[in-house]
């Protein structure tokens, strides 16, 4: 069954009531997390993570199994990887993050929120109210600036992170197929003459 869930990162993981600041938050950003559950041991732990975004239409990307570990460094020994790209710059996309084990990041922040699911490994999520225990199955929302430091345990974590916005990826005068088309030997790149859509 789906579950609404807002949850304050700061209060804690998942639990039965929903923090109002992450729902004031996230409604007001038209965005909607819905976690699917199952109980264990009076526990609450996320099978599936779905993420909408209000005036926004995503496109169908369907992929395998996520890797064991990412392909790209992160800071202090992780890596991550894009798992969803964003199709322009500046729209939402969904990552992967590797911890390998008994890893402490660097106490950071991001400009904008995050949601993620624990996939697989334990550890915890040091805040500035403490410190939140991480299991497979764990649900959790990061809202904007605030502090937090991901530590792995006895084994590699493995997180899958939404990012509501992105700073990277195609843009309409920078992108593969228009870098590499090629007129009298030239790329087409700087040619804006021919960027142009229908109703220009």
């Amino acid at each position: 069954m789906f579950r609404r869930i807002f949850d304050t990162f700061c209060r804690g993981a998942i639990r039965r009531g929903a923090g109002s600041a992450s729902r004031k938050y996230l409604q007001s950003a038209k965005r909607t997390v819905w976690l699917l559950s199952r109980k264990n041991d009076h526990q609450r732990f996320a099978e599936a993570l779905i993420v909408s975004a209000g005036q926004y239409s995503g496109m169908t990307i369907v992929g395998g199994p996520v890797e064991a570990t990412g392909r790209l460094h992160y800071i202090d020994g992780c890596t991550s990887s894009i798992l969803v790209p964003p199709p322009v710059c500046g729209d939402p996309c969904l990552n992967f993050l590797h911890l390998p084990a008994n890893t402490a990041q660097t106490m950071h922040t991001h400009p904008t929120l995050r949601v993620g699911l624990i996939l697989s490994g334990n550890g915890q999520c040091e805040t500035a109210h403490g410190m939140l225990d991480f299991q497979a199955g764990t649900a959790f929302v990061i809202p904007p600036g605030a502090d937090h430091s991901f530590q792995s345990q006895t084994e590699n974590m493995r997180i899958v992170i939404y990012h509501p916005d992105s700073d990277s990826g195609p843009t309409h005068t920078d992108h593969t197929m228009l870098n590499r088309t090629y007129v009298n030997g030239r790329t087409a790149k700087f040619m804006t003459a021919l960027h142009r859509h229908d109703g220009e």
